[in-house]
């Protein structure tokens, strides 16, 4: 069975289920939401329902996966991570709401066997699935709270002559002793 096999019957990793450029990675890093397990962190962007007019997200779900070298230092290592992680997309995905998942491997997953693999990211992709959208921004500004709002305007804490510094006295005052008369000190 080849992979094209695998992509028509709908249980394949197609290009449009990926995240692939560092921009779609920094966008679910910087406005999702993150869920934590022992062997993986998932940071959760989902649509908002309101913005999208279809109600789902285009591709459905869409996974990014990073294996940093700090976790495996050995190619084959990041690489048996990755391929338990799509594996365990694959079998999820039709479940899990639409929109983009970049998961992050963590050190304790080097070498895990892939039973607590599988079971950290079934743990992972519960949570995932429990996760409820954001509500969009409020259009407008909200209204600025304190005494500002009011028109008042605060008044300093400290009314008068700038405080001394404890490290002696001020350079103006020492170049008036330094020109008084030797004979009057």
């Amino acid at each position: 069975m080849s992979a094209r096999d695998d992509q028509a019957r709908g249980t394949g990793f197609p290009r449009t289920a990926r995240l692939r450029t560092p921009a779609e990675f920094k966008r679910v890093f910087e406005g999702g939401k993150r869920v934590s397990a022992g062997l993986f962190r998932l940071h959760v962007l989902l649509p908002d329902p309101s913005a999208d007019a279809g109600g789902s997200h285009p591709a459905g779900a869409r996974l990014g996966i990073s294996v940093p070298k700090k976790v495996a230092a050995l190619a084959v290592e990041r690489n048996r991570i990755r391929r338990i992680v799509r594996e365990c997309f694959r079998r999820q995905r039709g479940s899990l709401p639409a929109g983009d998942y970049a998961l992050v491997a963590q050190r304790e997953a080097r070498g895990a066997a892939a039973d607590m693999l599988r079971n950290a990211l079934a743990s992972l992709w519960r949570r995932a699935g429990a996760l409820k959208p954001e509500p969009p921004a409020p259009t407008m500004p909200s209204p600025r709270h304190g005494p500002a709002a009011a028109g008042i305007t605060p008044t300093p804490a400290r009314v008068g002559p700038p405080r001394r510094s404890r490290s002696g006295p001020t350079p103006a005052a020492r170049a008036t002793r330094n020109t008084q008369d030797p004979t009057e000190r």
